[in-house]
């Protein structure tokens, strides 16, 4: 088995006996064999932000040591009053000239801290003369993922020490620095076992597929380590053309050795190999025989089903299991008999395999077994086997699934309810109303899901109780089921949720309204338009939609602005649906084409679609909303025109600057072309957009100006 890399050095035995207590102190701290993690308590941390300060570089050394066995998951949220103190500390201390084993902890503890902000100081000490140092930079820094120092780190690959190698490698593997994958994958050839093994996973991290032939030559390593490492790296590169080599390994004398080869070549989903895995199916060890399972399954290699079959009766749960697991996933439903058998194996986990996989098979005939399942001592057997049913649409189990809805287990009673809501169970739905009132926030969120999917409508009323829930999950699914039941008579109560707290709750309200055709709450849905969430305007306008509320389409209009290209897709569909439209839409529409020009044949031909052929809004798009020609020659009368059309959209135009500023160009343009001889009747027509583009300060207002002028009465 591989080690940890140790150094040593000619320094005082004090550092050595403080370097070896300290590696033996790290192996045993809570971190390392705790799952939960002792919490600083505010004197701790006051106690060693004084220690970290002390002059002497061995006392700092220790605080940073000991602090070690406190660390959280998140260190900034448990000291995040002390967090900036500390990272000065450590700083400072990363500088002291006088200690090594000072420095080093100091860069440990800023990587276990994820202390982004001070990379450029542990950087510094990538160039330290103590290797332990070096060692520890890299490893800081592969743990900030501060990748931005690939390069400097890089140039540790070639470190004259294997530990510093190992750590450099280490830490270009987790900043998925591929940049560097040649540099790494020199040291594939490495003299050290631990830095070749380092090199492998690295790579494998960086996905650094063009370097599977070289790893491949690491299948063939005099280490058992650096042969599995190799083997599960081209694995997960996915490098299918490796897998001879890799299957040379399910021989190998290591049988870890042959068991990661199983898994690589299950993720290569390498069938061609398929054989030779199934040979490892009858090996003496059963940690062979399940991974040997699990790869086949990987593989979809449905002609070894029977092969497999043959594990539902091993002696070991762990491959029964993944034997079972392994059948369910191929669809083996000829082997449904032999797997049902499982249902009362003496091991839960096997029980709850065997059901998942008569799931998995649809295997109908055997949902009576299955629903024996359903008393089992076990309540995640029990709430497996409701789940299947459900998945199975066993409706005929229906009374029995109804039973756990009293269970005591909250999770059965959720799950239970489920099932009932995916067999389409109507007759329990006054079973399942009882369930509203229930404790646990996801039973009640499940029976509500429930009775929407039944339709079940005379349980609106209870439902839109929960309207008020206090618990938003449960808010949004009360929406939804009263939606798909169309409970038109909860309308004003659902309507409140429009401007609920929570997002998915405000989205569910319009969508409700929307399903509910409740036309009346159109003004406001509108309001939603506007609101900050992306889902939220899109959903807001999909239910005006439904609700065929055609007096809101110059609102829906406006999303052809936004940010999101769904909601802009969105709302064209709306707008397609809403029928045909006059000016105040068309204007919204021809203004878009400045946003998204890249747009403008969609947006065009909605405003075509929208104008339904009506004379004068083709002609107002003919000159704006960035048409590719415009007309160079206009009779008098087009001329008249085209001008009382834009004095129409002018008033459109007055919060669409972009819109506007291109048709004062176009109002220019028809005044002043020669062919058209203006009369005396037009002056209050040519008056008005004078007006108009003063009122604006447009440069267009005086060439108008100009064009009056010259006006023969």
């Amino acid at each position: 088995m591989l080690t940890i890399p140790r150094h040593t050095s000619k320094q005082s035995l004090f550092f050595l006996f403080c370097f070896t207590l300290l590696l033996t102190f790290l192996l045993s701290l809570p971190w390392v064999n705790a799952k939960e993690k002792p919490k600083l308590e505010v004197w701790q941390i006051n106690g060693f932000v004084s220690a970290l300060k002390d002059p002497i570089p061995e006392v700092r050394a220790t605080a940073t040591e000991n602090l070690q066995r406190y660390q959280p998951d998140n260190f900034k949220s448990q000291i995040k009053n002390y967090y900036d103190e500390l990272v000065k500390q450590f700083v400072k201390q990363s500088q002291d000239k006088d200690s090594a084993f000072s420095r080093k902890a100091a860069a440990q503890a800023l990587g276990q801290m994820q202390a982004k902000e001070v990379v450029p100081q542990v950087a510094l000490l990538l160039k330290d003369s103590d290797f332990g140092v070096r060692y520890a930079a890299a490893q800081a820094l592969g743990q900030m993922q501060a990748k931005e120092q690939a390069p400097q780190v890089a140039l540790l690959l070639k470190d004259s020490d294997f530990g510093v190698r190992y750590a450099a490698a280490q830490a270009l593997g987790q900043m998925q620095a591929k940049e560097v994958v040649p540099q790494v994958a020199l040291l594939l050839k490495d003299s050290d076992i631990n830095v070749r093994k380092a090199a492998v996973q690295a790579l494998w991290q960086m996905q650094a597929k063009e370097q599977a032939p070289q790893v491949a030559l690491l299948l063939k390593d005099s280490n058992s380590d650096v042969r599995k490492a190799a083997a599960q790296a081209l694995g997960q590169m996915q490098a299918k053309e490796q897998a001879p080599q890799v299957a040379l390994l399910l021989k190998d004398s290591d049988s870890e050795v042959g068991d990661v080869a199983a898994r690589a070549l299950g993720q290569m989903q390498a069938k061609e190999q398929a054989p030779q895995v199934a040979l490892r199916l009858k090996d003496s060890h059963f940690s062979v025989r399940y991974a040997a399972a699990l790869a086949l399954r990987q593989m979809q290699a449905k002609e070894q089903v029977p092969q497999v079959a043959l594990l539902l009766k091993d002696s070991n749960s762990d491959v029964r299991k993944a034997a079972v697991q392994v059948l369910g996933q191929m669809q083996a439903k000829e082997q449904t008999p032999q797997v049902a058998l499982l249902l009362k194996d003496s091991n839960s986990d096997v029980r709850k395999a065997a059901a998942r996989a008569l799931g998995q098979m649809q295997a109908k005939e055997q949902t009576p077994q299955v629903a024996l399942l359903l008393k089992d001592s076990d309540s995640e057997v029990r709430y497996t086997a409701a789940e299947v049913l459900g998945q199975m649409q066993a409706k005929e189990q229906a009374p029995q699934v109804a039973l756990l809805l009293k269970d005591s287990d909250s999770e059965v009673r959720r799950v239970a309810a489920e099932a009932l809501g995916q067999m389409q169970a109507k007759e329990q739905a006054p079973q399942i109303a009882l369930l509203l009132k229930d404790s646990d926030f996801g039973v009640r969120n499940a029976a509500v899901q429930a009775l929407g999917q039944m339709q079940a409508k005379e349980q609106a009323p209870q439902i839109a109780l929960l309207l008020k829930d206090s618990h938003f999950g449960v808010r949004n699914a009360a929406a939804q089921a009263l939606g798909q039941m169309q409970a038109k008579e909860v309308v004003p109560q659902v309507a409140l949720l429009l401007k609920d707290s929570n997002s998915d709750v405000r989205k569910a309200a319009a969508q409700a309204l929307g399903q509910m055709q409740a036309k009346e709450q159109a003004p406001q849905v509108a309001l939603l338009l506007k609101d900050s969430n992306s889902d939220v305007r899109k959903a807001a306008a999909q239910a005006l939609g439904q609700m065929q509320a055609k007096e809101q389409a110059p609102q829906v209009a406006l999303l052809l602005k936004d940010s999101d290209s769904g909601v802009r897709y969105a709302a064209a569909k709306v707008l397609m649906k809403l029928g045909q439209q006059d000016l105040p839409v068309i204007v919204q529409i021809l203004n878009s084409v400045h946003y998204y020009p890249s747009e403008i044949g969609q947006l065009r031909f909605l405003a075509h679609f929208l104008a339904a052929g009506k004379p004068e809004l083709e002609t107002l798009m003919q000159w704006v909303g960035e048409p590719k020609m415009r007309p160079e020659k206009l009779s008098y009368k087009q001329g008249v025109e085209a001008m009382q059309v834009f004095e129409k959209a002018w008033i459109d135009c007055d919060s669409l600057p972009e819109l506007r500023t291109e048709l004062a160009q176009q109002i220019s343009e028809v005044a002043a072309k020669k062919q058209i001889i203006w009369k005396a009747q037009d002056i209050n027509l040519l008056n008005t957009h004078y007006s108009n583009l003063k009122k604006v300060n447009s440069t267009q207002a005086e060439a108008l100006q100009s064009v009056i002028n010259h006006v023969k009465y």
